[in-house]
């Protein structure tokens, strides 16, 4: 059994392991929020490290490593799929390269380099949900990966189709629908303000909700769906014709002791 297989059957630990993990980091955001407004200025420094809305930290390092998880289990998916030769493995490789690209902008925060120059190309209007202009070619992108994985989404087991919608929806609606209402308030009243954070904390705490029940779907459909011997094991003589090759070899040896030159 492949270890990913035994991870597989204990989703449900694995499942709430990182939920708990997840509330901690929003809780500690939370505790950071109020220290920052009404407490001791002496913890922040401490508690920057726990800060959501910051980079390369461990709410980032945590999610990144969220993101990183799925996308292993695409790929281990889609490996079983190419052996099955399946319609939909071409699907299940670009998810999984489509979460390894999210999972380094996570740590990275690539798109954010293209909110300056957005801004600058439509000029100097109000640009309300779109003030973070990255989210322009990213609703863009989504329509047509929306379109391009109906049919597989319909073809997928019922409870794991259900699932992903749920974990797509509760991703796409922090990832990009909080971070419009970010860019909104942004540029109407800054980001020093509790309403802001208070936008950021529902962010980023839709996002790692949508990713662990992702990872529960997939954890499930490799337990459900994908053999337990290794794809990658060489496959020896069946059962059934386990019969013929004993009976080839006895019909050899009576050969042998019969020929009068052995």
């Amino acid at each position: 059994m492949l270890p990913i297989q035994r991870l597989a059957k204990h989703r449900v630990t694995i499942t709430c392991a990182l939920a708990t993990a997840a509330a901690l980091l929003v809780m500690i955001h939370i505790g950071w929020q109020l220290v920052n407004y009404y407490g001791d200025g002496q913890l922040l420094g401490p508690l920057m490290r726990f800060h959501l809305d910051k980079e390369r930290n461990i709410p980032t390092l945590f999610s990144t490593l969220l993101l990183l998880s799925a996308a292993a289990l695409l790929f281990h998916i889609r490996h079983h799929e190419r052996m099955q030769r399946s319609r939909d493995a071409a699907k299940w490789t670009v998810l999984a390269i489509g979460f390894l690209y999210i999972a380094i902008d996570e740590f990275g925060h690539i798109h954010e380099l293209l909110i300056r120059p957005g801004q600058e190309l439509l000029g100097d209007r109000s640009l309300g949900l779109f003030y973070y202009t990255w989210v322009i070619p990213a609703i863009a992108i989504l329509l047509v990966l929306a379109v391009y994985f109906l049919g597989f989404l319909l073809r997928l087991p019922a409870r794991t189709r259900m699932a992903f919608i749920i974990g797509g929806t509760l991703f796409v609606g922090g990832s990009i629908g909080f971070e419009m209402l970010e860019g909104r308030h942004d540029e109407l009243h800054g980001e020093r303000n509790l309403t802001y954070m208070a936008y950021v904390t529902i962010e980023e705490a839709l996002e790692m909700t949508g990713v662990i029940v992702f990872i529960n779907a997939l954890l499930h459909y490799i337990d459900q769906h994908i053999p337990v011997r290794s794809a990658h094991a060489t496959p020896g003589p069946s059962l059934a014709t386990a019969p013929r090759v004993q009976a080839s070899v006895a019909a050899a040896a009576s050969m042998e002791r019969l020929d009068p030159r052995c």
